[in-house]
């Protein structure tokens, strides 16, 4: 098990936010795996809503479902250019990190928190990188279907997109 130096800050990629807005027991199960509670943080960045928009999903979906599905204080947050420039020298360092992982993990790494994710590369470079790490489905077992969550669809049906800033939005687990 991987040691976790903050166990109230959390940050995952494209793939875990979206099976939470697929299937909120996702974010259910997440939330009591980890014991996630209202003095917990979980930070989604900007590259995480733009995936969502890039497969024709509503960003109006993690506003409302991530917050509600986790029960914990969810921060919507940009990338900075710092962080983007620490991005490219962690895909120099680590064979196996490519973008947009490489930022889902400088942003992890900015925020001192701990990742989540179904990517096992992702994975892998927090673990070279000794930054705690949970690989989902680990995470998952016995509290959500693994074979429920490997069939889960990461394409969705074109809808009608909501644009919403993540300029440092900060939405609580009622958040409507």
């Amino acid at each position: 098990m991987t040691h976790i130096e903050n166990k109230n800050k959390f940050d995952f990629d494209c793939n875990v936010g979206e099976y939470i807005c697929q299937d909120s027991s996702v974010g259910e199960a997440i939330s009591s795996s980890l014991n996630l509670d209202k003095n917990c943080t979980v930070y989604v960045n900007e590259v995480v809503c733009n995936e969502r928009l890039n497969l024709g999903g509503d960003d109006a979906d993690y506003v409302l479902k991530i917050p509600r599905s986790l029960g914990c204080k969810v921060v919507f947050d940009d990338v900075p250019i710092h962080v983007r420039l620490e991005a490219n020298k962690l895909e120099e360092k680590i064979d196996c990190l490519h973008h947009p992982d490489s930022i889902h993990l400088a942003h992890c790494i900015s925020k001192n928190a701990t990742m989540i994710s179904n990517d096992k590369n992702l994975i892998k470079a927090c673990n070279e990188l000794s930054v705690p790490a949970f690989y989902l489905e680990d995470l998952l077992s016995g509290f959500y279907s693994l074979e429920k969550l490997r069939n889960l669809s990461k394409y969705f049906p074109i809808t009608e997109r909501t644009i919403i800033s993540t300029e440092n939005k900060i939405w609580g687990a009622n958040a409507a």
